[in-house]
């Protein structure tokens, strides 16, 4: 059987024990390639090198991405954080509650731009 190769954003260690903490033991001869560029490493990705985590909310938006290891679910927490003077203003509570409201609705397909 082939190792899967992956390409890891960000602090690597935290990766692997976050992906242990699923059953998903992986080790560093898993990762090929390594990016603090999110934006390189869906490239990588896009161009099947390396097999990328990324959330289905982003991942349903390329129809050239396919899910894999579909079995492993992967929770990944999300903060909105603003300066305490912000926390008052009506504004700011406004596009929280909408972010917030965005954020826990589940994830939809992008529609197609095919003519």
């Amino acid at each position: 059987m082939s190792v899967r190769q992956f390409v890891s954003f960000g602090d690597f260690e935290r990766i692997v024990g976050s992906l242990k903490l699923v059953r998903l033991d992986l080790a560093e001869r898993n990762f090929r390639y390594a990016s603090n560029s999110q934006l390189v490493e869906w490239e990588i990705a896009r161009s099947g090198h390396a097999i990328a985590i990324m959330s289905d909310r982003i991942a349903m938006k390329f129809p050239e991405f396919q899910s894999v290891l579909t079995e492993i679910e992967l929770s990944i927490p999300v903060w909105l954080v603003a300066h305490r003077e912000l926390r008052t203003s009506r504004r700011i509570r406004l596009v929280f509650d909408l972010l917030a409201q965005e954020l826990s609705a589940p994830p939809r397909r992008a529609a197609s731009h095919e003519n």
